[in-house]
């Protein structure tokens, strides 16, 4: 609104003032009324009230609030001064009543008010100093109508006393006219600001004077704090929106994370579980690989027993071959010693007859002896060989039986290996699901968290809302259209959000109340 015609003394003003000037002149009345029946004057005191009294009263009545009513009531008065004057015979302390009359006539904040007022009773003066010189009247007292230059001077003076009055009240109506003006604009802006209106507009002229100028500069501090608040509350409100939707997703994911966590936390829970079985065979494992390996040893250490039984009979058996050497070499020399007893006998003739017989059956025995010392040999050499085939082979089974010994202190070895790592993997596991159960509750923890944070989101985006609603009551100068539109956008996603349409209920009956009425 637009304050450049604030200096305008409004009719509503005028008609107020018109009212207490009424006040004053029937005080005056009952005054000139109280002085008219001490001195005998009342006649003159009725004719002027029924005479002018009604035909002020009507004009008044008729342009009230008007100019021409303050001329109306400025005559009036001076008329009352005049006629008060007259009643006492022109006493000085009557004439002071020109000046208290005219000093009322300020309450019209305007200079031509006065200035008809004082012409009125300048008109008074010229005229009933006249009358005094024909002595018709009285105006100044202790002045003889027949002295001239003393009336003259008497009229100057009170004509110089008026118009320095007159130009003093002039100035002083015009002064507070600018007051009364510039305190009727501050009432418009706060009557305004109260409807939320903060783009009043003052002049210049306006602008020079302290009052305004305070108003002005408390207007654009206003203004420019209210339009940082508003887009501080946007801004406020879209970081909100921001928030809570990534607190919604933080949630979700938090969901999802708990969910994880309790099927890992399930499946380490069930894997500790197989690994404690699997440490447990593993043990029990370790402790039968000990068992076969001592098993295996002993066997080893009878393998062992067996190869050097077997070396002794071997041994043995190269005896025998030796003995049955031995043997062939008797039965060589038998049989060749029978041959000789057979030549010899056949010499002899009939007397060496019965010891041929003799000599064939040591022979025959010979040869008997020499063939079973034969099979014997074959046998044993067959033996020796088998002897020597079964050596090699306990030897290899020996050997065998030492990779074999070896090997399984090797198992041995790797399944103490894979019981210390079942064992440390056993409380690793345990460790870890443990921990896994402390993640778990601290995500539970920071469930509640979020669900608490996105609480305050919430109430923060709700606050932001209801500030922007709140600073949007109040219209801001130079207001951009970017500014509504980004208002406006902010309110439409407040309510296509799924809470907004209750939510923008609740702000709009909080803001209710700061509708003027």
């Amino acid at each position: 609104m637009n304050h450049s015609t604030s200096n305008q003394i409004p009719s509503s003003y005028r008609q107020r003032i018109d009212r207490v000037m009424w006040t004053l002149a029937l005080l005056n009345l009952v005054i000139c009324l109280a002085v008219g029946v001490l001195n005998g004057s009342w006649p003159t005191v009725a004719g002027f009230a029924l005479t002018a009294v009604p035909l002020a009263y009507l004009i008044t009545r008729t342009w009230a609030g008007t100019l021409l009513s303050g001329m109306t009531m400025a005559a009036l008065f001076m008329g009352f001064a005049a006629l008060l004057i007259d009643q006492t015979q022109g006493m000085i302390e009557a004439h002071f009543s020109i000046f208290i009359m005219l000093s009322t006539l300020i309450l019209y904040c305007d200079w031509q008010v006065i200035l008809a007022g004082a012409g009125v009773i300048a008109a008074h003066h010229v005229g009933f100093t006249y009358l005094q010189y024909l002595g018709w009247v009285h105006i100044y007292q202790g002045v003889t109508p027949s002295n001239v230059m003393h009336l003259i001077m008497c009229l100057a003076m009170h004509a110089g006393a008026v118009v320095v009055h007159t130009v003093i009240l002039g100035y002083l109506s015009n002064t507070l006219r600018q007051v009364i003006g510039d305190g009727l604009s501050i009432t418009d802006f706060a009557r305004e600001a109260e409807q939320g209106k903060l783009d009043a507009e003052f002049t210049q002229e306006q602008r020079r004077r302290p009052a305004i100028e305070a108003i002005a500069s408390m207007q654009a501090k206003l203004t420019s704090v209210l339009k940082e608040v508003r887009q501080t509350a946007v801004t406020v409100h879209t970081l909100s929106a921001e928030t809570t939707e990534a607190q919604q997703i933080l949630h979700q994911q938090a969901q999802r994370s708990a969910e994880q966590i309790e099927r890992t936390a399930s499946s380490t829970e069930e894997l500790s579980t197989t690994t404690r079985q699997n440490a447990a065979e593993a043990e029990r494992t370790n402790q039968l690989a000990s068992k076969t390996g001592e098993t295996v040893r002993q066997g080893a250490e009878s393998v062992a027993k067996l190869s050097e039984t077997m070396s002794h009979i071997d041994e043995g058996a190269r005896d025998i071959a030796k003995l049955l050497g031995e043997i062939d070499n008797i039965t060589f020399q038998t049989n060749l010693l029978a041959l000789n007893a057979s030549v010899e006998a056949a010499r002899a003739g009939e007397q060496g007859r019965g010891f041929a017989v003799v000599a064939n059956e040591v022979r025959g025995l010979s040869e008997r002896t020499a063939h079973t010392a034969q099979s014997i040999r074959e046998r044993v050499d067959h033996s020796n060989q088998q002897v020597k085939s079964g050596v090699e082979q306990v030897s290899t089974t020996g050997e065998l039986m030492q990779r074999v010994v070896e090997a399984f202190q090797q198992v041995s070895s790797r399944m103490n290996e894979i019981t210390t790592s079942s064992h440390e993997q056993n409380q690793g596991i345990e460790t870890l699901n443990a921990s896994i159960l402390e993640m778990q509750e601290a995500l539970t923890l920071s469930a509640s968290s979020i669900d608490s944070t996105k609480g305050v989101a919430e109430r923060l985006e709700e606050a932001a809302q209801y500030l922007t609603t709140t600073i949007g009551y109040f219209h801001l100068e130079n207001e951009t259209a970017q500014t509504s539109t980004l208002q406006e956008h902010a309110f439409r996603q407040s309510i296509e959000s799924p809470d907004g349409a209750a939510a923008d209920r609740e702000w709009q009956e909080s803001a209710r109340p700061l509708t003027p009425a």
